[in-house]
C-alpha cells in the first residue's frame, strides 16, 4: 500500500449501504476466481449495499448511461435494507427489468457456495454448480471491447474496469456462474443484479437502467455502473446522499474541502502547481510491490501513471498522509462491500494487490491468455 492505515477505520456517514437480501432462486453466472469473493451478504454493500478512468472528469466523472429506458425516466423510490434510491419524478413508464429469475437454483450448493447438507430437499429444476449458461466462445478481444465500451459508458479508466474483471473471470468465463454465485465477466452476485438496475441517483449521475447481466455486454456495463456507485459513494455521496457542491461529512470530497484543497489537490487555486500535494506523492513512489498469488510486481507509481492524472484516484482518502487512496477504497469495496470497508477499513489487501498488478500488466498490453 502506498499509505499506512489510519488507527481508525476509514469513515464515511453513519448511513451506510447495507446488501439487500439475495433471494433463494437462480444463481448467477459467474467467472473463474482464485479467492473467495468478500462480496458476500454480509459485506456486500451494493449501494445500499453492494450485490468496485478512459477520462475520469474532475468535476464530472460519471455520466447517464445510455443504455436505458426511453425518455430517461428513472424508478420511484425504493428502500433496499437502509437505503433508499432517490425518488425522481418518471413522465413515462419505465422499462421492465429482465427477467433475473431465469438461472436455476443449484441442486448441489447452497446461496454462500457450501454444499447442501443431508435431508435438504433438491430445488426444483436445479443444475449442478458451476453452471455454464452461456458457451458461446467470446474471444478476448470481443470482451475487451465489451469492458472498454461499459468503461466509457461510465467515464471509467477501462483499465479499472479490465483488471477488476480480469480477476473475477480471467476473460475466458463471461457465461459462467460460480458456485459462490458470482457470475459473469464481471463476477456480480445474482442477488444485486435488480438493485444494480434499479440504482438510480442524480447526485452520481446514475439512472435506472435495464442491463441483462446474462449477457456479455450487459454484465460489463451493470458492473461499471458499480463501480461508478463506489466512486460516488466514497468521493462525496456517502449515505445520505451527498453532491460534489455540498458532500457528506467524512467523504472524501468531504475532508478535502475543509483543509481548502482542490480534489485532486495537485494545483492550487489559482491553478499553480502545488507543490505539497498529497495527491501527488503516491504518483512518484516506485517502491516494488510482489503480488503473491500471481507473482506479478507493481509500483504505485505504475498504478497511477495509468489513470487520469485529473482525477484523485491517487489521493489519500481523508486528505492525510498515510491513508488509503480513493483507488485502493472502491476496488477494496467491489470485493468485500462498503460495510465492510466503513467498518473495518480494507480487509481485503490481497485483493487490492491482485487487481494492480493485473492493471499495471493492461497497461503493458498485457491481456489473459
Amino acid at each position: 500500500m502506498p499509505f499506512q492505515d489510519h488507527s481508525q477505520p476509514n469513515r464515511l456517514s453513519p448511513i451506510h449501504v447495507e446488501p439487500p437480501p439475495i433471494p433463494h432462486f437462480p444463481a448467477f453466472v459467474a467467472m473463474r476466481r482464485r479467492h473467495p469473493l468478500l462480496l458476500s451478504l454480509t459485506v456486500l454493500v451494493l449501494a445500499s449495499l453492494f450485490l468496485g478512468v478512459g477520462t475520469l472528469l474532475a468535476q464530472q466523472h460519471i455520466s447517464k448511461p445510455t443504455h436505458q429506458q426511453a425518455g430517461g425516466a428513472s424508478e420511484p423510490t425504493q428502500t433496499t435494507g437502509k437505503f433508499s434510491l432517490p425518488a425522481i419524478p418518471t413522465a413515462t413508464a419505465l422499462s421492465p427489468l429482465p427477467n433475473f429469475a431465469v438461472i436455476p437454483p443449484f441442486c448441489n450448493a447452497d446461496l454462500q457456495g457450501n454444499p447442501l447438507g443431508g435431508g435438504t430437499p433438491t430445488p426444483t429444476g436445479c443444475v449442478n454448480c458451476p453452471y455454464v449458461y452461456d458457451t458461446t466462445p467470446y474471444s478476448v478481444a470481443q470482451v475487451k471491447a465489451a469492458l472498454q465500451e461499459a468503461a466509457s459508458l461510465y467515464h471509467l479508466s477501462p483499465l479499472v474496469v479490465e483488471a477488476i474483471a480480469w480477476e473475477e473471470s480471467w476473460w475466458i468465463h463471461p457465461g459462467l456462474i460460480t458456485c459462490q454465485y458470482d457470475a459473469g465477466v464481471m463476477g456480480l452476485k445474482q442477488g444485486y443484479w435488480q438493485w444494480i438496475d434499479q440504482l438510480s441517483d442524480r447526485n452520481c449521475g446514475l439512472s435506472y437502467t435495464t442491463y441483462d447481466p446474462t449477457t456479455l455486454q450487459g454484465n460489463a456495463d451493470m458492473g461499471a455502473k458499480f463501480i461508478s456507485f463506489l466512486y460516488c459513494y466514497y468521493g462525496w455521496r456517502g449515505g445520505p446522499g451527498g453532491s460534489r457542491a455540498n458532500p457528506t461529512a467524512n467523504t472524501s470530497e468531504w475532508y478535502y474541502q475543509q483543509l481548502g484543497l482542490n480534489w485532486p489537490d495537485l494545483t492550487l487555486a489559482n491553478g499553480q502547481p502545488n507543490a505539497n500535494s498529497i495527491c501527488a506523492a503516491p504518483r512518484s513512489d516506485q517502491a516494488v510491490h510482489t503480488d503473491k498469488d500471481f507473482g506479478g510486481t507493481y509500483t504505485w507509481g505504475q498504478i497511477y501513471a495509468a489513470l487520469p492524472s485529473t482525477a484523485p484516484w491517487s489521493c489519500p482518502y481523508s486528505a492525510t498522509p498515510g491513508d488509503h487512496t480513493l483507488y485502493e477504497l472502491v476496488v477494496a469495496a467491489y470485493n468485500a462491500g462498503t460495510g465492510t470497508i466503513d467498518s473495518q477499513g480494507i480487509v481485503n489487501p490481497w485483493y487490492v494487490d491482485d487487481i494492480s498488478t493485473h492493471l499495471v500488466k493492461l497497461s503493458q498490453g498485457i491481456t489473459p491468455t
